[in-house]
């Protein structure tokens, strides 16, 4: 048997007889299986599985692959809900902390270099307690660690029993907070291998008509396989001119699929870069947007929209998801002027005369069904009753018209009032004279304040004759509308 020297670093692709089947006579097939054999200088004498064999310069070793048997350079990103995590090392850990507090163990045995990585993306740390904890020191204090503010995270390396683990690349830290905009349940994948120009160059991916225009990082999950081990599929921040920070997939194996969670910044324009081998053939390239995340206002709040906002439409404060949200009644145009469809307001008039209802002094409520609207905003207005929505100043405008006054009465005098939950308000006191007999009129404004579900409506009163005026239809009026 010929023997062949692999190379440092180099990966052996090659199925490999058990110890057992090592004994067999004729090694060209065993149970009827085809085997092709290897002979490797100083191969350690035992094998150990899901392992692959890497040459050193003191001979060869079973070496894990980093992050996981799908990994490619950099850290693999997961999701993790649960109350307790074991860590590994070059593992990122997308934390949801929606249901419950998480605690996160770093790993017990780390070497220098190792890598771990966390972020609050559910934007929850500040209900929830995100603990990271290990046997190691943390920037050389024995203790643990918090993720305290929403939409925090950073990179743990280790460097030394000294030092232990190192915090780099720290998001959320000091005045910008980050939120993380959950994509949903896409049918399809957003690229496929023919939309790749995979030529060892880099080239641009426009995310724009995916994600939010305050995107500053995309989450990516890729799906890859080539012909041939050792192929890359990478993604990096547009601009960069290095690819130490690159993230993606690497095939391992040739024709086996690779997959990987990859999180990478976007340039202002959402757009990132990818970069393909061509030494062998992709069939498959599958490249899906998961989620992103946006930069936020200050530590103490979320100041995001949760998508895309409409032009000239006005925000509002959704202080329970510290978040905004968008106002769909009320909109300033670009000249400053402002339209407002949500707000309190009212118009409706008298359908229906009302005969003999004063005129003997009676204090006569214009309330009933003989009202028509012509608007009412919030529904806020029946049967001549205005209830408050809401605590405020309101302002109310009132016309009139009395009938029934004959030249012999008595009759002096027409007031109108306005009744409300905290108090009566006359807004006109009207001298009746013979002149004006048949048809008189009377009308007024103010403000007031009420609280919410306290109730207004109109009072008229003629005093002393007999009970004979009425109330004409048609151009007796009601309006009023939430000043602030």
């Amino acid at each position: 048997m010929a023997r062949s020297r692999i190379h440092e670093s180099q990966v052996v692709d090659a199925d490999f007889l058990s110890e057992d089947e090592h004994t067999t006579t004729d090694h060209s097939t065993v149970s009827g299986v085809p085997r092709s054999i290897v002979e490797l200088n100083d191969t350690p004498l035992s094998y150990d599985d899901g392992k692959y064999l890497k040459s050193t310069a003191s001979g060869t070793e079973w070496a894990t692959v980093s992050g996981s048997s799908t990994a490619a350079g950099g850290i693999s990103w997961t999701i993790v809900s649960g109350t307790s995590v074991n860590c590994v090392k070059d593992t990122g850990y997308l934390v949801d902390a929606t249901n419950n507090d998480v605690l996160l163990h770093l790993p017990t045995s780390p070497s220098e270099g190792d890598t771990v990585g966390f972020c609050d993306f559910k934007n929850m740390a500040e209900t929830n307690t995100i603990t990271i904890s290990g046997s190691n020191n943390i920037e050389g204090e024995s203790a643990t660690l918090n993720l305290n503010v929403n939409g925090a995270g950073f990179d743990l390396v280790y460097t030394d029993s000294e030092r232990g683990w190192e915090i780099v690349s720290e998001i959320g830290a000091g005045s910008t907070n980050y939120r993380y905009v959950d994509r949903g349940d896409p049918a399809s994948y957003d690229w496929q291998v023919g939309d790749f120009t995979t030529d060892n160059s880099w080239h641009d991916i426009d995310c724009s008509s995916i994600v939010s225009s305050d995107a500053t990082a995309i989450i990516f999950r890729l799906l890859v396989k080539n012909n041939t081990a050792g192929e890359a599929f990478l993604l990096r921040n547009n601009g960069m001119t290095n690819t130490r920070v690159a993230h993606g997939c690497r095939t391992h194996v040739a024709d086996i699929y690779a997959e990987n969670l990859v999180v990478v910044s976007c340039d202002e324009n959402q757009v990132v870069e990818y970069y393909g081998t061509n030494n062998g053939t992709w069939s498959t390239i599958n490249v899906v947007i998961a989620g992103w995340f946006t930069a936020g206002g200050s530590a103490g709040g979320d100041v995001c929209a949760d998508n895309d906002m409409t032009d000239n439409h006005l925000v509002r404060a959704d202080g329970g998801a510290k978040k905004i949200q968008e106002c769909s009644t009320i909109t300033v145009d670009d000249s400053g002027r402002m339209v407002n469809t949500g707000q309190p307001k009212f118009k409706a008039y008298v359908n229906t005369t009302q005969n003999n209802v004063t005129g003997d002094d009676t204090l006569y409520s214009v309330t009933g069904s003989f009202w028509t609207e012509n608007t009412d905003d919030g529904n806020n207005f029946s049967n001549g009753i205005f209830t408050a929505p809401v605590d405020g100043f309101y302002q109310f405008n009132i016309t009139m018209y009395i009938q029934g006054i004959v030249s012999s009465s008595n009759h002096k005098r027409f007031d109108l009032l306005l009744y409300t939950s905290n108090g009566t308000f006359s807004l006109n006191r009207h001298v009746i004279t013979n002149a004006l007999a048949g048809l008189a009129g009377g009308g007024g404004s103010i403000s007031v304040y009420l609280d919410a579900n306290d109730t207004a409506y109109v009072q008229i009163k003629v005093a002393n004759d007999t009970k004979v005026i009425g109330l004409s239809d048609n151009q007796s009026g009601f309006s009023g509308s939430l000043l602030c």
